[in-house]
Protein backbone atom coordinates (compact mmCIF):
# COMPACT_ATOMS: atom_id res chain seq x y z
CA UNK A 1 0.00 0.00 0.00
CA UNK A 2 1.59 3.17 -0.87
CA UNK A 3 1.21 5.98 1.38
CA UNK A 4 0.28 9.45 0.27
CA UNK A 5 3.76 10.73 0.75
CA UNK A 6 4.42 7.92 -1.85
CA UNK A 7 2.03 8.72 -4.43
CA UNK A 8 3.09 12.45 -3.96
CA UNK A 9 6.86 11.83 -4.55
CA UNK A 10 6.04 9.66 -7.46
CA UNK A 11 3.46 12.17 -9.09
CA UNK A 12 6.00 14.79 -8.37
CA UNK A 13 9.16 12.91 -10.46
CA UNK A 14 6.80 12.00 -13.23
CA UNK A 15 6.36 15.84 -13.50
CA UNK A 16 9.76 15.88 -13.88
CA UNK A 17 9.97 13.14 -16.16
CA UNK A 18 7.35 14.35 -18.33
CA UNK A 19 9.76 17.28 -19.41
CA UNK A 20 12.99 14.59 -19.83
CA UNK A 21 12.46 10.88 -19.21
CA UNK A 22 16.18 10.79 -18.04
CA UNK A 23 16.33 13.94 -15.26
CA UNK A 24 18.13 13.55 -12.39
CA UNK A 25 17.94 13.77 -8.71
CA UNK A 26 20.12 16.56 -8.59
CA UNK A 27 18.49 18.58 -11.61
CA UNK A 28 15.20 18.21 -9.52
CA UNK A 29 16.51 19.81 -6.52
CA UNK A 30 18.45 22.43 -7.98
CA UNK A 31 15.05 23.29 -9.85
CA UNK A 32 13.09 23.13 -6.58
CA UNK A 33 16.27 25.01 -5.15
CA UNK A 34 15.77 28.04 -7.48
CA UNK A 35 12.02 28.25 -7.59
CA UNK A 36 12.11 28.45 -3.74
CA UNK A 37 14.86 31.04 -3.38
CA UNK A 38 13.33 33.27 -6.33
CA UNK A 39 16.98 34.26 -7.39
CA UNK A 40 20.04 32.51 -6.12
CA UNK A 41 23.71 32.26 -6.90
CA UNK A 42 25.30 29.00 -8.08
CA UNK A 43 27.33 28.97 -5.33
CA UNK A 44 24.45 28.80 -2.62
CA UNK A 45 22.79 26.23 -4.89
CA UNK A 46 26.09 24.19 -4.38
CA UNK A 47 25.82 24.44 -0.90
CA UNK A 48 21.96 23.78 -0.27
CA UNK A 49 21.52 21.28 -3.07
CA UNK A 50 24.99 19.75 -1.94
CA UNK A 51 26.85 19.10 -4.95
CA UNK A 52 30.24 20.98 -6.60
CA UNK A 53 29.70 24.06 -8.26
CA UNK A 54 30.44 22.20 -11.79
CA UNK A 55 27.34 20.39 -11.29
CA UNK A 56 25.18 23.13 -10.55
CA UNK A 57 26.80 25.14 -13.78
CA UNK A 58 26.31 22.14 -15.98
CA UNK A 59 22.89 21.41 -14.60
CA UNK A 60 21.71 25.15 -14.99
CA UNK A 61 23.30 25.19 -19.11
CA UNK A 62 21.17 21.78 -19.49
CA UNK A 63 17.76 23.36 -17.82
CA UNK A 64 18.39 26.96 -20.08
CA UNK A 65 17.58 27.69 -23.59
CA UNK A 66 20.98 27.00 -24.66
CA UNK A 67 21.54 24.11 -23.19
CA UNK A 68 24.98 21.69 -22.98
CA UNK A 69 27.18 21.13 -25.48
CA UNK A 70 25.10 22.32 -28.50
CA UNK A 71 22.01 20.12 -27.18
CA UNK A 72 19.22 22.37 -26.67
CA UNK A 73 17.86 23.26 -23.50
CA UNK A 74 14.60 23.02 -21.41
CA UNK A 75 14.76 27.15 -21.22
CA UNK A 76 13.23 26.35 -17.73
CA UNK A 77 16.41 28.36 -15.68
CA UNK A 78 18.15 31.20 -16.82
CA UNK A 79 21.41 33.37 -15.18
CA UNK A 80 23.20 36.55 -15.01
CA UNK A 81 26.38 37.73 -13.61
CA UNK A 82 26.45 38.79 -9.77
CA UNK A 83 27.14 42.42 -9.67
CA UNK A 84 28.93 41.77 -6.75
CA UNK A 85 30.78 38.97 -7.31
CA UNK A 86 31.63 38.90 -11.19
CA UNK A 87 32.66 35.33 -10.53
CA UNK A 88 29.31 33.85 -9.47
CA UNK A 89 25.79 33.48 -11.57
CA UNK A 90 22.54 34.25 -10.37
CA UNK A 91 19.76 32.35 -11.19
CA UNK A 92 16.41 32.55 -11.32
CA UNK A 93 13.40 30.98 -13.38
CA UNK A 94 11.98 31.90 -16.75
CA UNK A 95 8.62 32.26 -17.96
CA UNK A 96 8.72 28.61 -18.92
CA UNK A 97 10.06 27.50 -15.42
CA UNK A 98 7.76 29.58 -13.46
CA UNK A 99 5.01 27.84 -15.34
CA UNK A 100 6.40 24.25 -15.44
CA UNK A 101 6.67 24.62 -11.06
CA UNK A 102 3.01 26.15 -11.31
CA UNK A 103 1.96 22.97 -13.09
CA UNK A 104 3.98 21.03 -10.39
CA UNK A 105 2.11 22.97 -7.57
CA UNK A 106 -1.43 22.19 -9.08
CA UNK A 107 -0.14 18.05 -9.35
CA UNK A 108 0.92 18.39 -5.03
CA UNK A 109 -2.61 20.15 -4.68
CA UNK A 110 -4.82 17.11 -6.46
CA UNK A 111 -2.64 15.14 -4.76
CA UNK A 112 -3.56 16.76 -0.97
CA UNK A 113 -7.18 16.88 -1.93
CA UNK A 114 -7.74 13.36 -3.08
CA UNK A 115 -5.98 12.50 0.45
CA UNK A 116 -8.13 14.98 2.49
CA UNK A 117 -11.61 13.45 3.62
CA UNK A 118 -14.38 15.48 3.09
CA UNK A 119 -16.49 17.17 6.03
CA UNK A 120 -19.11 14.80 7.44
CA UNK A 121 -22.01 16.40 8.08
CA UNK A 122 -25.50 14.89 9.76
CA UNK A 123 -23.84 12.87 13.07
CA UNK A 124 -23.16 16.12 14.70
CA UNK A 125 -19.13 16.04 13.94
CA UNK A 126 -19.41 19.40 12.77
CA UNK A 127 -21.69 20.60 15.10
CA UNK A 128 -24.66 20.29 13.07
CA UNK A 129 -27.72 17.74 13.14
Amino acid sequence: MQTGVVKLAGRVVAHFRSLDPEIGAVAMAILLTVAEAGEIGMKDIACRVGVVKSSVSRTVAVMSRTGHKGMPGHDLLTWREDPLDRRNKLVSLTRPGREFMAELERVADRQAEARSPAPYIGSGLLGVG
